[in-house]
């Protein structure tokens, strides 16, 4: 059972970049969801500021998470221990880049 007990001794175990790994993927959906959500603002004029101020920041976090991730993944990367962990955190740090990659791949071939 998943408890808060245990996701906060998970995340005590943990070192500096994997942490930012989770949290680079956490910036990354926020960011995907801020984008959705302040689009029902773009046509009341009255609250077009919540719109324009939404979707700067959510640029900012989605252009933000993929230079993190790369930095990221190559300090996970590059350290010189179990590379089988390192491989999954890396992978799990990558996750905004592969995402745009799989993206840009359904959008070519119109899947």
């Amino acid at each position: 059972m998943i408890t808060l007990k245990n996701i906060t001794t998970f995340l005590k175990q943990l070192n500096w970049t994997k942490k930012f790994a989770i949290l680079i993927c956490i910036l990354f959906f926020f960011s995907i969801l801020l984008d959705v959500s302040t689009e029902g603002f773009r046509s009341n004029q009255n609250l077009r500021w919540i719109y324009q101020y939404g979707q700067v920041l959510s640029i900012i976090l989605y252009c933000g998470a993929f230079v993190w991730s790369l930095l990221n993944s190559v300090l996970i990367a590059g350290k010189e221990t179990n590379w089988k962990k390192n491989l999954l955190w890396t992978t799990i740090s990558l996750l905004p880049i592969i995402f745009l990659i799989l993206s840009f791949v359904a959008w070519y071939f119109e899947i």
